[in-house]
């Protein structure tokens, strides 16, 4: 993914996993409101994202 053509989803991604981030740790969300302001302005400037893993997902109705 990278940005601009991806920002939206780039956008919606990086600030997911902040929101986890500062859920499981309330006292980090001023160091991860400001990574992810940094990483937003990135985006515009053509930040590239790469996940390194791929979710499946299984119909388990499938069978029925």
């Amino acid at each position: 993914m990278s940005g601009p053509q991806d920002a939206e989803f780039i956008r919606r991604f990086l600030t997911e996993r902040v929101a986890a981030i500062i859920e499981a740790e309330p006292d980090s969300e001023a160091e991860a409101m400001d990574w992810l302001e940094t990483r937003n302005r990135q985006i515009a400037e053509n930040l590239n994202v790469t996940v390194d893993h791929l979710d499946v997902l299984v119909d388990a109705r499938r069978g029925e």
